[in-house]
């Protein structure tokens, strides 16, 4: 058995037993938001097949107060910021695969019970499983965030190829979807929506902005937009 899974697998347990005992299973949950960002192809739609995971925000939140959310901001760039928020815990990461295994390990630690993402396709969990399958040749990602046990690879590939995007003993739900049913919202933008429901204005920042600015030295402004976008949706 590999140390480092071993190691992943045995934090996990720590962590989830840690968690238990002050849990009230009668109305506890613990949520997870997941957005990512991909510095892709100029201004087009993030392709898994073709597009590098850039950076990762994770968002953890639980029914019970007791519980402290908690925010990570997993990255990959050539450069160290100089300055990011306290509050945060911002994670660097050498490559695009250091970067999916220590998003398997904060997924596994938090074990949520549901997982939300405004885009599931393109900006959320739906990005990573494709990604793992067809970037990486990860065929075992999706395992990773199982809540199951003797789980067959191949039914994850087989429904990342029909846009499942589900997860084996987690519910994993679209925001915009439930935003459009349950809102009666003129636009269903994510914008549109956080004012909606947080009475905030959230200045929208556009995929092909998000790129040049990634590749100058404004940069670290890209993982504090996906940070506050994260926790709106945690909101």
């Amino acid at each position: 058995e590999d140390s480092t899974d071993k190691n992943a697998f045995d934090q996990t347990l720590q962590r989830v037993e840690t968690m238990n005992e002050s849990r009230d299973f009668r109305c506890s949950y613990g949520s997870l938001c997941v957005e990512i960002f991909s510095n892709g192809r100029y201004n087009l739609p993030a392709d898994p097949k073709e597009d590098p995971l850039t950076a990762v925000c994770v968002s953890y939140f639980h029914s019970d107060e007791d519980i402290e959310d908690e925010t990570w901001v997993l990255y990959t760039h050539d450069k160290a910021p100089e300055r990011l928020d306290a509050d945060t815990r911002y994670l660097f990461c050498e490559n695009e695969l250091v970067l999916f295994e220590q998003f398997c390990r904060i997924f596994q630690s938090f074990d949520p019970d549901v997982v939300l993402g405004w885009e599931i396709k393109r900006r959320s969990i739906g990005f990573l499983l494709r990604r793992a399958i067809d970037g990486i040749e990860w065929k075992k990602f999706g395992i990773n965030l199982s809540r199951n046990f003797g789980v067959d690879p191949k039914d994850y590939h087989e429904k990342a190829e029909k846009y499942d995007y589900s997860i084996d003993g987690r519910t994993v739900l679209e925001f915009w979807r439930l935003a459009a049913e349950e809102l009666a919202l003129r636009s269903t933008s994510f914008e549109a929506a956080v004012y909606e429901v947080l009475g905030e204005r959230t200045p929208m920042m556009q995929r092909i902005k998000m790129r040049r600015m990634w590749s100058s030295s404004s940069w670290p402004k890209v993982l504090k937009y996906l940070k506050k976008r994260t926790e709106n949706l945690a909101s």
